[in-house]
Parts: structure tokens; sequence; C-alpha cells
């Protein structure tokens, strides 16, 4: 899996038996996955609830249109 990390780097050099040595740390504060090739899963819904006023704005008939006019 591919994640994303957020932090720091942080370079340091030090000598071990008169050598010279660097090394390149990454201190981390955040991980998190990288969504570029997301998968998802799609279920199928039930019919209830269907044409209730719950699932969006309204759109007013014909017969409604007449009384406010």
């Amino acid at each position: 899996m591919r994640v994303f990390v957020a932090g720091k780097l942080v370079q340091r050099t030090f000598e071990v038996e008169g050598n010279k040595r660097t090394v390149v740390e990454i201190q981390v504060t955040h991980v998190g996955p990288d969504l570029q090739f997301p998968t998802a899963e799609v279920a199928n819904s039930t019919a209830e609830g269907l044409g209730s006023s719950s699932d969006g704005p309204s759109v007013p008939s014909s017969a409604e249109e007449r009384q406010t006019a």
C-alpha cells in the first residue's frame, strides 16, 4: 500500500572510527493512505424512502404552480 508521510527531514553528521558519516532521517508527524488509486465498493440501495421530501428539493407540480400564479 502506498502512503503519504508528513514531517521533518533531518540530516545528521557524525564520526565513527575516524570516518565521517551522514544520516538522513524523517521525523514523522502524520501518515495517511495515498488516494491516487482508490478502490470503492458499490452496494445497491433499497427502494424505501423514494419520493420522500428528504431526498432533495421538491419540484412543484403543475397544479401547485397554477395556485401560486
